[in-house]
């Protein structure tokens, strides 16, 4: 297997953060503002958000993959992962599992017992909620109409131990 090094995103990844997302296909236009903002939001008046985005670069140092992950507020045994990327040309080679491994390991750092991460119901979404369940998570509910009418938010939960 190959070892991957995952470092932490910083404020000139915007770009690369934003155009890897776009190239999945699957994030709407108002998704990529949700992101923009919340990538913008970790890095701007020297207040810490309390998420963390961390990559994968290939050996030309371009971004093949990220995550946003932090602790649920008002949980003591949670981290939500909130984004979660892997270029299309780039799919298939572990780098979804290795940044979910990163988070898992922080996780377990910081006391949480689960991870949790969401996503669509629909088609687009299937690829992804696939490899969830690769990954150990298992569906634990879900909200009808969250995202728009006929898109229903999917939760997966991963036990930590």
């Amino acid at each position: 297997m190959v070892q991957r090094e995952i470092v932490a995103l910083e404020g000139l990844d915007r770009d690369a953060v934003l155009g890897l997302a776009r190239r999945t296909g699957v994030f709407t236009e108002e998704d990529m503002g949700v992101l923009a903002d919340m990538f913008d939001g970790c890095r701007g008046a020297g207040r810490p958000c309390g998420l963390r985005f961390c990559g994968v670069r290939d050996e030309q140092g371009h971004l093949q993959g990220f995550v946003c992950f932090g602790r649920v507020r008002n949980s003591r045994n949670t981290v939500e992962i909130y984004w979660l990327a892997v270029d299309p040309d780039a799919q298939g080679n572990g780098i979804g599992h290795d940044l979910v491994e990163h988070v898992a390991m922080h996780a377990r750092q910081e006391g949480a017992a689960q991870v949790l991460i969401e996503t669509s119901s629909t088609g687009a979404y299937e690829a992804a909620r696939a490899a969830y369940r690769r990954l150990g998570f298992v569906k634990v509910g879900g909200v009808p109409d969250y995202y728009r009418e006929g898109d229903d938010r999917v939760s997966f939960a991963r036990r930590l131990y």
